[in-house]
């Protein structure tokens, strides 16, 4: 069983300061032992769907038993080795029947917002291509509150409830059935969106609730200490609200971050220095 971590970034040579990029989180990932395999370079940015494409034939003949890990790129961070992840996954993913996504606290993007449960991805996982995207408006709240409603019936006690699709991780067998589900991929779909969907809609999907895998400190508006991955005095990362140890950890540089855009993944970058 090997463990594969994939993703996609179309300009990884970009590296600026104190800013996220492809080259901080691989040089976070090489510290640790893990092989990234990076898609997209040089090609034109279609939107995130382009990620789940290459996915989607980059796993086409690897073995159904092994482990798929996706993330995003310029927002995440490699925190420890690989011992220990199989183990948790298998916790996870239903005897390996379903793909794991990274939780988050804020829900919903727009295009959530403007379509209900069941536009993007039909009861038991056929993929629905009737919806059109709308010109902005102002969000509907009837409609975001039925997506965050449907969160809290499925998880009522962690603060982490809302599926986050910027990291997944599962067996290779979990992320065909997945992907077929979510399939024809298109580019301009909203992975947020159509991943939502999906989770409500099919059997394929789970979530990291507790953090144990995979981190994300997206935080609501205004709420405080943000940058709650905290370095120990061991070396090892912990996320204090949940209190697990996760493998990697995604910290989106929103104008709101923590204490300033890229100011906690920054901050972790820092604390996992130096680097081979």
């Amino acid at each position: 069983m090997t463990i594969h971590w994939i993703t996609y970034e179309t300009n990884p040579e970009i590296d600026i300061k104190n800013q996220g990029s492809h080259d901080k989180l691989k040089k976070t990932a090489d510290k640790f032992g893990w092989k990234l395999r990076s898609f997209g370079k040089g090609k034109a940015w279609k939107g995130f769907t382009s990620k789940w494409i290459s996915v989607k034939r980059s796993i086409r003949n690897l073995p159904d038993s092994d482990i798929v890990v996706v993330t995003d790129a310029r927002d995440v961070l490699c925190l420890k080795g690989q011992t220990g992840f199989s183990t948790i996954l298998r916790k996870l993913d239903k005897n390996g029947k379903r793909v794991v996504f990274s939780s988050e606290q804020a829900c919903c993007v727009q295009v959530m917002k403007e379509n209900p449960i069941g536009t993007f991805v039909k009861k038991g996982g056929r993929r629905s291509r009737s919806w059109a995207v709308p010109e902005w408006k102002e969000a509907d709240y009837a409609i975001e509150k039925s997506w965050v409603d449907a969160y809290q019936k499925r998880q009522k006690v962690s603060s982490f409830k809302v599926l986050n699709a910027g990291m997944a991780c599962g067996r290779v067998k979990a992320w065909k059935k997945a992907l077929g589900a979510i399939s024809p991929l298109k580019h301009g779909d909203d992975d947020q969106a159509v991943w939502s969907d999906a989770f409500m809609n099919t059997n394929y999907i789970a979530l990291d609730y507790n953090q144990e895998l995979l981190s994300n400190t997206n935080i609501l508006r205004g709420l405080p200490n943000g940058c709650y991955i905290k370095r120990q005095a061991n070396g090892v990362f912990k996320n204090r609200i949940t209190k697990s140890e996760p493998f990697i950890v995604q910290t989106p540089g929103a104008p709101w971050d923590y204490p300033k855009p890229f100011g906690c993944y920054m901050r972790i970058y820092n604390q996992l220095k130096p680097f081979n």
